[in-house]
């Protein structure tokens, strides 16, 4: 068991694997991939190459990672996703350069 800094216990230690399918059973769509540094506020209006509002996609290699957040007045358990590549769906794999989150 770990202990939160509040002394919070919490039965599960470090990220454990997930697919895809489980956390996105309707499927995910993804705007457009930047960099974090470049990122804008502004939201375009459809994607540059396609003209679509959005493409679906799909994560490989996802991991899940709970938490307690315990910076407000009450504690809440939250949740990190990762994942090590990202595709089209039904496609082959591509790796990303960094995780995704």
């Amino acid at each position: 068991m770990s202990v939160t800094s509040k002394g919070v216990r919490t039965a599960i230690q470090g990220a454990f694997p997930v697919e895809f399918g489980t956390v996105f059973p309707h499927g995910a769509f993804a705007l457009g991939v930047e960099a974090v540094a470049n990122f804008e506020t502004k939201r375009p209006e459809g994607d540059r190459e396609t003209g679509l509002p959005f493409r679906p996609v799909e994560f490989e290699g996802m991991t899940v990672m709970p938490y307690v957040d315990d910076s407000g007045r009450r504690p809440r358990v939250a949740y990190s996703l990762r994942a090590r590549g990202i595709k089209a769906p039904g496609a082959g794999g591509r790796r990303a350069a960094k995780d995704a989150a």
